[in-house]
């Protein structure tokens, strides 16, 4: 039985994140690499868009293959002892399925071609990646995997070299030069090197730690920023939208800023000449440079208050509290009960529409000062859609309408509903779709999108792009903005698109109920069950009136959602929370 090494490159904005892909040179140092540990072995490289590794190795080729160790570019660090033993074990046991001992599946496990047929032969398995995370979670779900079925087991790995694996995984690794270094030395002394590495971030961030630690009150300190606002998770797009309209109406000297390392609004941030603190792991509580970053942060910044707009404040809102400063804490998510530890140390709770204030209320009683402070949209940027665009559409019914799909593509945003919605919709009349977003935590989900476009859709009509920070050009292109979210607490995507000029169609939520008025014209609400022939029928009658709802649509942002409005709301309550502390 022949085998092979699989190496999968995955993309850099496959979870959201602003990230730096692997270059070519880059990648051609890891390949030379895994092929100086085998130099009998193919090596197959692959950079495709399947989000699971089953879909992704059954489209390599890999015909005359029974067995193939899967590899990312952090493989390339381990010990080649260490790799070729895993390999010869799991082929000696005929194993379908082997995890190294010590080291995450994310970095190598070997797989035979029946193991992988079968994974994928099931259409992925929700929220896995790879195959042995999919197959332990049907194992924990009672699916039938006995030892006729498939053979799963472990194979020697590091042992006792464990606690180096986060570290191998880290994206600073393999950037020049730091890559250029590692590959150059021998394999079997990579991973001590990567261990030293660990360890000197590690004591360099205690002893930053050490340098910040202490309670300090805020009077002895003096204030230098009237707020530090903090928004680093790779997840939070709206957050991360709605704080990039708000930029031009906030005063660099008044408010800084802590973000995700290589994140748009960081870059956005820098260039309008805020002071912007980089956090690397989301401002994890577990990460010590993160936490130096964040005591370095306050100290530099000096806020009256920490404004934190994730639910990082349940972790971080004790420490900012023992060092006298003031916390406002941001939900814009309708699961209100995830902030509630915040909640205890906040002076303000901050909800972006009014039934999320509603539950807060509900939870803290008169405990906690409420304000309710819309996510809001920067009108100068975007002038009203001139007759055009839409209009098109009306006048011109062979015409193609432009549809857009925007957000993360995971189960909560209901891009397969979507997807029925449009091909109704095509079926009445011509039709484009373009969806724009990473793969969220879903993985076999994404591929189940991907797999329906390649299936229905071969004609271009709909395409799937990835994340841009500058959306306005699409907006202004666009007919329709399509929103399949399930539980959207407000919606950025939705303010976007009316202040674009937009037919807004979204699910109907709380948050989208609390952004148009179907009454008065602004926008389309369908039903979680309602047949997709019914809202492309709806849709098409909208279209006859388009100038109308874009008129109403803007309008309603115009009076509710204007980010001027919403940083003065914003500036006054920092203020009197500063003045009350």
């Amino acid at each position: 039985m022949t085998s092979c090494i699989a190496l999968l490159i995955d993309p850099a904005d496959r979870q959201g994140y602003a990230g730096r892909e692997l270059d070519d040179e880059s990648q051609a140092r890891v390949a030379d690499a895994l092929r100086a540990i085998w130099p009998t072995q193919s090596l197959v490289e692959d950079r495709s868009l399947h989000a699971t590794d089953a879909r992704r190795l059954q489209a390599m080729p890999l015909a005359d293959v029974g067995t193939v160790f899967v590899v990312r570019p952090a493989a390339a660090l381990l010990p080649a002892s260490v790799l070729r033993r895993a390999l010869d074990t799991a082929n000696e046991r005929s194993l379908d399925v082997a995890t190294l001992a010590d080291v995450a599946p994310e970095i190598a496990y070997i797989a035979s071609r029946r193991a992988i047929e079968l994974v994928a032969a099931l259409g992925g398995v929700p929220g896995c990646t790879t195959l042995p995370q999919a197959l332990n979670r049907l194992e924990v779900a009672g699916a039938a995997l006995d030892d006729d079925a498939i053979r799963i087991g472990t194979v020697p790995g590091l042992e006792s070299e464990s606690a180096t694996l986060p570290l191998v995984n880290s994206a600073a690794l393999w950037e020049e030069p730091q890559l250029a270094t590692l590959l150059s030395m021998s394999s079997e002394s990579r991973l001590g090197e990567v261990r030293r590495l660990h360890h000197q971030a590690f004591n360099d961030a205690r002893a930053q730690l050490q340098r910040l630690g202490g309670v300090r009150p805020r009077a002895a300190r003096g204030v230098h920023k009237e707020a530090l606002v903090v928004a680093p998770s790779m997840y939070q797009s709206g957050a991360h939208a709605a704080w990039t309209e708000l930029a031009p109406y906030l005063s660099p000297s008044q408010v800084a800023f802590v973000v995700g390392r290589g994140t748009a609004l960081g870059r956005v941030l820098q260039a309008r000449g805020f002071t912007v603190f980089e956090v690397s792991d989301g401002l994890d509580a577990r990460s010590a440079p993160d936490a130096a970053a964040f005591l370095a942060a306050l100290d530099v910044a000096r806020p009256a208050v920490v404004h934190f707009d994730g639910a990082e404040g349940s972790a971080w809102a004790g420490t900012v509290y023992a060092r006298g400063t003031a916390i406002v804490q941001h939900v814009r998510l309708n699961d209100v009960e995830r902030f509630r530890a915040a909640f205890v140390y906040a002076d303000a709770a901050v909800g972006v529409s009014p039934h999320v204030c509603r539950d807060i209320e509900a939870r803290m009683g008169t405990s906690l000062r409420v304000e309710h402070v819309p996510d809001g949209v920067c009108l100068q940027s975007r002038p009203p859609r001139a007759s055009a665009g839409t209009d098109d559409v009306l006048v011109n019914p062979a015409k193609p309408v432009l549809c857009l799909c925007i957000g993360r593509v995971e189960p909560a945003k209901g891009q397969l509903r979507v997807l029925d919605i449009f091909r109704s919709l095509r079926a009445i009349r011509p039709a484009r779709l373009i969806i724009v977003g990473p793969c969220g935590r879903d993985p076999a989900y994404c591929d189940e999108v991907r797999d329906r476009l390649a299936s229905d859709y071969d004609d271009g009509d709909v395409s799937w792009e990835p994340f841009r920070h500058e959306m306005r050009e699409l907006y202004e292109r666009a007919d329709v903005v399509l929103v399949g979210s399930r539980n959207e607490a407000l919606g950025m995507v939705g303010l976007e698109a009316l202040a674009a000029g937009c037919l807004l169609v979204a699910q109907r939520s709380t948050g989208y109920e609390s952004i148009i008025d179907e009454t008065n014209k602004e926008g389309l609400l369908f039903e979680p069950g309602e047949p997709a022939s019914a809202v492309a029928a709806r849709i098409v009658d909208a279209l006859g009136e388009c100038p109308v709802y874009a008129r109403n649509g803007r309008a309603k942002v115009e009076s509710r959602f204007d980010a001027r409005d919403v940083a003065r709301q914003l500036s006054q309550l920092w203020s009197e929370i500063a003045s009350a502390s």
